[in-house]
């Protein structure tokens, strides 16, 4: 459980790969914070571009503590778990490196933990910008855990009563660029699990909401970046479906250690029958290559009528034949 004090100290975590269009900005939304961070901490996951050099340049003129941590490539988890042990504060604000802290970020999630008792998470809302401007003036409208039982605290804050998990299952739904977590919280859980390249934030929350409770603000505290460098981008819709699909299998396979409830876990095997059927969606989209090792997967797994689909390996043969260079013959 988190220690409730007037003043946290808080580090700000930024994993950092070939970023060098975006970090001096991200590190200058920082900068700019009403409520200065206590350290922040860059971790360059292998960048082969001059990504590295851009934050050394910084550090000479930074107000605060900024440490480089260079490593080999391993990933976003990877990045962000370095950042976590080497961090001496007790709360984590994660920043991705292409999106923007606005300048009442750190102090209002601070204003979460200051209120709110039993807090281990705490996030605000963010608006989705791209090249042309605004996307969607709020990542948090709609989802599933705005919809939760809460109790109304000082300054619009919510504090969501029982555990969020179920919400969590449904995918992303706290922004983690407008996100406060309790470190040691999150080194009670494992932090990130390092074999996901995608899903890894529903799967690290999902597990901190087996220790604590959530809460957020409506405020608009940052802006998330849309570009075609994104991980979440849509070419990556094979990958990212199978990662998801991996998220929620993990979760059923730990069902017992979570302490899941019978409604829960009906919860849990809903989810992953449908992450199922997207995993096979996109697989067989992707052609034969993906489509087998992913139908053999879900086979093994149990989801035999969904890997058995004739519309799947259609589709699969199908995307093949597309893909296929045209008859040239005249």
């Amino acid at each position: 459980m988190p220690v409730l004090k007037n003043s946290q100290v808080i580090a700000v975590i930024i994993p950092a790969y070939n970023a060098e269009n975006f970090i001096e900005d991200a590190l200058q939304s920082v900068v700019c914070q009403k409520r200065q961070p206590n350290e922040v901490i860059v971790v360059d996951d292998g960048s082969r571009d001059r990504t590295a050099d851009k934050i050394t340049k910084f550090s000479k003129n930074c107000p605060f503590p900024l440490h480089l941590i260079r490593q080999a490539n391993k990933g976003v988890s990877a990045a962000r778990n370095t950042a976590y042990r080497t961090a001496t504060a007790t709360l984590i604000a994660p920043l991705d490196a292409d999106d923007l802290m606005l300048p009442h970020h750190l102090a209002t999630l601070e204003r979460i933990f200051q209120v709110a008792p039993g807090i281990v998470v705490g996030f605000g809302d963010q608006k989705i910008v791209g090249p042309e401007g605004t996307l969607s003036p709020s990542f948090l409208e709609g989802k599933n855990i705005m919809g939760l039982p809460s109790d109304e605290l000082p300054n619009g804050i919510m504090a969501i009563r029982e555990s969020p998990f179920s919400a969590l299952l449904r995918g992303a739904q706290v922004p983690t660029s407008a996100s406060l977590f309790d470190r040691h919280a999150a080194l009670e859980v494992g932090l990130y699990d390092e074999a996901l390249t995608s899903s890894e934030d529903r799967d690290f929350q999902l597990r901190l909401s087996r220790v604590g409770r959530f809460a957020y603000t409506r405020e608009i505290i940052a802006n998330k970046r849309e570009h075609s460098e994104n991980l979440t981008h849509e070419r990556h819709a094979y990958r990212l479906s199978i990662n998801a699909y991996l998220c929620l299998r993990k979760i059923s396979h730990i069902a017992d250690q979570l302490k899941l409830s019978d409604r829960e876990r009906r919860c849990v095997r809903e989810e992953l029958s449908l992450a199922a059927k997207m995993a096979a969606y996109a697989g067989s989209l992707a052609g034969t290559k993906k489509w087998l090792p992913t139908a053999i997967m879900l086979m093994r797994d149990g989801h035999l009528a969904t890997a058995a689909n004739p519309i799947c390996w259609l589709r699969a043969i199908f995307s093949v034949v597309r893909s296929s260079p045209g008859d040239s013959s005249t």
